[in-house]
């Protein structure tokens, strides 16, 4: 069976398209948004905007359960439109959200946050101290066994 140019186009366009679309939808889906006191957007809100979201809302880039006190938590980690990146603390299901307000990492660039091994309230989160490429790195330890009093070293 021999196919044309034409035939052969046309199956290269039909699989890229259900690829963009299929990403699209799956990123559409598994977008997580918070306001600035780390409570969860609902997508209604979302859908409802002029504007895309970011410009009002951080995106929820990173986020690992953590054991604290024999219950479970979570750390989120969303980035700003700035780049920087606000650091919150909840429940499961973003249940009683607070904003970590540590001056070392809050509202900084980001390189990466490591959790010390599962459900273990301790990460290593490494801070960019600038946006140029070559800008130099700080690692800190972010303990966060009270929950309600994180701990930056």
């Amino acid at each position: 069976m021999r196919l044309s140019l034409f035939n052969l186009t046309w199956i290269a366009v039909s699989v890229v398209s259900s690829l963009t679309i299929s990403f699209s939808s799956v990123r559409a889906e598994t977008d997580v948004y918070v306001d600035n006191n780390c409570r969860q957007v609902s997508d209604s809100v979302l859908q409802s905007l002029s504007e895309p979201p970011w410009f009002q809302y951080q995106n929820v880039f990173y986020g690992r359960k953590f054991t604290a006190n024999n219950e479970n938590y979570w750390l989120y980690a969303a980035r700003t439109g700035d780049g920087s990146v606000q650091f919150c603390i909840s429940q499961p299901n973003f249940v009683n959200p607070q904003v970590i307000n540590a001056d070392e990492i809050s509202y900084q660039f980001i390189e990466s946050i490591n959790q010390a091994g599962d459900n273990n309230p301790t990460f290593t989160v490494r801070v960019r101290e600038g946006q140029n490429t070559n800008s130099p790195f700080i690692d800190y330890r972010l303990n966060l066994s009270n929950p309600n009093q994180p701990i930056v070293t």
